[in-house]
């Protein structure tokens, strides 16, 4: 499926040092396509953990923020793991020192 194709080039891409490196607007565009996986409950579990994963893989604020923006939305439409979305944003509030990041926890509230 396309979401296995996404799992492997954004999984890959960071844990095998052979792996071809893919470029930041398509690392953007592939995390975008997630936002989509939420009408099956399996692909939706399969997003929501690869972008758990992608939150410590990519710690910029840009790829931070749009993660948490994937993540609100997956919640969202799939109406799943709701309570833990909402832990996972208020953490980050109180956390993450980060205007912008913080900005993107409070939208996505």
């Amino acid at each position: 499926s396309i979401l296995d194709d996404i799992v492997e080039l954004l999984s890959d891409a960071e844990k095998n040092e052979s792996a071809i490196k893919l470029e930041l607007k398509l690392k953007y565009k592939l995390i975008g396509l997630l936002r989509n996986m939420y009408h099956d409950i399996n692909m939706t579990e399969k997003a929501r953990r690869l972008c758990l994963e992608l939150l410590e893989a990519y710690p910029t604020s840009k790829f931070y923020c749009m993660i948490l923006k994937t993540l609100t939305i997956l919640v969202f439409y799939s109406r799943v793991n709701m309570l833990k979305h909402l832990e996972l944003l208020f953490h980050v509030l109180k956390n993450d020192p980060r205007i912008i990041v913080k900005n993107a926890c409070i939208q996505c509230i």
